[in-house]
């Protein structure tokens, strides 16, 4: 402003706009002094004169202060101060945030003021601390229906985030499909069928929890003198039939490999959770397409570990 070509280097007096008294008082005692006091009065007016000066340092000790101050009632609000300033480091922890203490951040209205953006990024986490799908389901739709004229026309994209087939089927049925926005929006209908596609197929919420692991290498199994074979039904596999990782956990198998009756090679990987009864295929073997075109090649090895709550193949 004073130091390039501007109108103001050349005018005895200026007024500078949106910046009150008191917080330009702190900017000329930093800007001789170096401190500055910060508190939770005084955080926002600071970080957007500092913003609009250029205080760079002083930009980044308000985030700092900032992000220890994060609450379940004032992290929203202090995304948007971050996303309005283009702090992006900030905005990533408070996002994290929200993502880890989720359940407590519902419960203030403050949540329904949430971009669109945010939301679907936040609800996509796998990481989401939920105990169960339909917090989530009822998280979109309370959204929704917060400015409903407005936000109606983002419920496709919206729900997408939901992991419906991981729904119990009678909330699918008896909620969900009974819901009069869902009704009235055709366009959520393929996500709709996604979910009845999963549960008629016999599947039902799989959780990960401790592994025990039953690899099965891509070749007949003999014991005995007879052969045990592994045949794999087509499953339904989509980001929203994948377990988030704070839901309630469990003891599983996991299946890795195998061969069907023809002696042709499975990649599927296969959660099994005997206390359900149900399954899930989770993956698909990291095999190459030239190796899947070979007919001749049947047999492909595969190393495999464990390490806490994750299982690796290579």
């Amino acid at each position: 402003m004073f130091c390039n070509d501007l109108r103001e280097k050349y005018e005895e007096k200026i007024i500078l706009k949106g910046v009150d008294a008191e917080t330009m008082n702190i900017l000329l005692d930093y800007t001789y002094t170096s401190k500055m006091l910060i508190t939770k009065q005084n955080v926002q007016k600071v970080l957007e004169a500092a913003s609009l000066f250029q205080f760079l340092r002083m930009v980044d000790a308000c985030a700092s202060f900032l992000t220890e101050a994060l609450q379940p009632d004032n992290c929203v609000g202090i995304l948007r101060l971050a996303d309005a300033h283009s702090l992006h480091s900030l905005k990533q922890q408070v996002q994290n945030y929200i993502i880890q203490n989720f359940t407590q951040v519902l419960s203030y209205e403050e949540f329904l003021e949430l971009p669109a953006d945010v939301l679907c990024s936040t609800l996509k986490s796998d990481d989401l601390y939920v105990t169960e799908e339909a917090q989530v389901f009822e998280t979109v739709m309370n959204w929704v229906r917060y400015k409903e004229s407005e936000r109606f026309p983002l419920l496709p994209s919206v729900l997408e985030n939901v992991r419906l087939p991981l729904l119990d089927p009678w909330y699918f049925v008896e909620t969900v499909e009974a819901d009069q926005l869902i009704r009235q929006c055709p366009d959520v209908f393929p996500l709709l069928q996604e979910a009845r596609m999963y549960h008629l197929s016999g599947n039902e919420v799989s959780k990960n929890g401790r592994l025990l692991l039953l690899l099965l290498n891509a070749s007949a199994q003999k014991s005995h003198g007879k052969e045990h074979y592994y045949e794999a039904e087509k499953e339904i596999i989509t980001e929203r039939t994948k377990p988030r990782m704070h839901e309630f956990q469990s003891e599983v198998f996991m299946i890795i490999g195998g061969c069907t009756k023809d002696e042709k090679f499975v990649a599927e990987v296969t959660c099994l959770d005997p206390l359900r009864r149900s399954r899930l295929e989770v993956a698909k073997l990291p095999i190459t397409e030239q190796e899947t075109e070979n007919e001749n090649k049947k047999w492909v090895e595969f190393a495999c570990i464990t390490l806490k709550n994750e299982v690796y193949i290579s």
